[in-house]
């Protein structure tokens, strides 16, 4: 049980200090909370064997098993996906760890020895840092995941902002282009009225026809990632997508707009014939 526990030790220690390592965005990220989301997480030894004796140092082979809750696995592998960078089922698996459901499995080598004044073991894990890089994964991305939620709720915030403002703009220069050419129709006279129905009646088929198909053109924004490396996971968010994508309704309003002041000028110049 001592080696046990120490090989545990070993792993979670390496863990802590890789997490602090990756937090280069400032994220409220420290000791306690980390240890926080490992007491979540239960690590085991199981199958221990004993491969030789060496002057009071024992080599070891065992199997490591690290069971996470099924929504904290989620949730990061949700996260990772979202940023565009390797869930912590594919980090797993690229390990070699056998995986079942949110359990993880991996063969593991290390050698155990009492310090000289026999109180403590001193375990030395072959190929720690990798295997530290699935808690501390987790934990990292467990402990980001508010921050990256906010952002990109205030991102969709600012860009739904913009976007409502550019519609709004492009709504007002349409309702004055509509508001101009009603005013124009209604002063030509009566003959040129009729005599120009049909052709407006057409005309407004064709702009409404013309204008729905340039708004059914316009692409849905996709959330895609910048993913950096440098900056942690917060910079690897994708760009957030408006709540209220207004594209297509720009679009539409734009061609309107032109279509209809392209049909003004041409009234005017039934007025001065």
């Amino acid at each position: 049980p001592e080696v046990q526990e120490a090989t545990i030790a070993s792993i979670l220690e390496a863990a802590e200090a890789d997490v602090l390592t990756r937090n280069q965005t400032a994220l409220p990220i420290d000791a306690a909370s980390i240890k926080s989301v490992f007491s979540q997480i239960k690590l085991s030894i199981d199958d221990t064997r004993t491969d030789k004796t060496t002057d009071n140092k024992v080599s070891c082979a065992a199997s490591l098993k690290i069971e996470v809750p099924a929504a904290m696995l989620n949730d990061a592998n949700t996260l990772a996906s979202t940023a565009k960078t390797s869930t912590l089922t594919e980090i797993s698996q690229k390990m070699g760890m056998m995986t079942a459901g949110s359990t993880l499995k991996k063969d593991i080598s290390f050698t155990a020895q009492k310090t000289d004044d026999g109180k403590k073991i001193k375990v030395d894990l072959f190929d720690l840092k990798s295997i530290a890089t699935v808690p501390s994964t987790l934990a990292y991305y467990t402990l980001a995941k508010p921050a990256v939620d906010s952002k990109l709720a205030s991102d969709a915030k600012a860009a739904s902002d913009a976007q409502k403002a550019a519609f709004d703009k492009v709504k007002s220069s349409n309702a004055a282009a509509n508001k101009a050419i009603n005013e124009l129709w209604k002063n030509l006279p009566a003959e040129t009225q009729a005599q120009h129905m049909d052709a407006q009646k057409t005309w407004i088929k064709k702009k409404e026809t013309e204008c729905a198909a340039q708004a059914s053109s316009v692409k849905k924004p996709d959330a895609t990632a910048a993913s950096s490396p440098a900056t942690g996971i917060i910079a690897a968010a994708p760009t957030a997508t408006p709540a209220i994508n207004y594209d297509a309704d720009i679009a539409r309003l734009n061609c309107d707009t032109k279509m209809t002041k392209e049909r003004f000028n041409e009234l005017q110049i039934l007025i001065t014939q």
